[in-house]
């Protein structure tokens, strides 16, 4: 038996809402219509109590406070933050996460990616600058 009392005391309007809403699911009998979303098993049950159990199970579990950023959360947070950035800001938010976290390879290529840039542009802005100096 799936669910005793849950599935079985569907009412008929839910069911043939949950046939539309579920790709055609239910049945018209509340089959379908009792399953739960979030859940990625299908499990029969022997008893009513087993049934109501796993369902206590799941909702507790959903109601657990996430778990804490990790180090490499935290800079890939950053590497995010700085493909937003532009300039010298961008720069320092990619030696934030390396600092953060040394393993983040994103922070590595992007770092690569933006000092190779800076050592391009930084002749010819040094040059525009020095021109303007005159």
């Amino acid at each position: 038996m799936a669910l005793p009392g849950i599935v079985d005391d569907v009412p008929e309007s839910f069911a043939a809402a949950g046939s539309a809403a579920d790709g055609g699911a239910a049945t018209g009998d509340g089959a379908g219509a009792g399953r739960l979303n979030s859940v990625e098993v299908d499990l029969e049950f022997a008893t009513p109590e087993e049934a109501q159990q796993f369902l206590r199970e799941e909702l507790e579990k959903s109601n657990l406070p996430p778990p804490a950023p990790t180090e490499l959360m935290q800079a890939e947070d950053l590497v995010d933050q700085a493909a937003a950035a532009r300039g010298r800001k961008r720069l320092k938010l990619l030696a934030a996460a390396l600092e953060i976290c040394p393993d983040c390879a994103d922070a590595h290529l992007r770092w690569r990616i933006a000092s190779a840039i800076w050592q391009k542009i930084r002749p010819l802005l040094s040059e525009r600058w020095r021109r303007g100096r005159r």
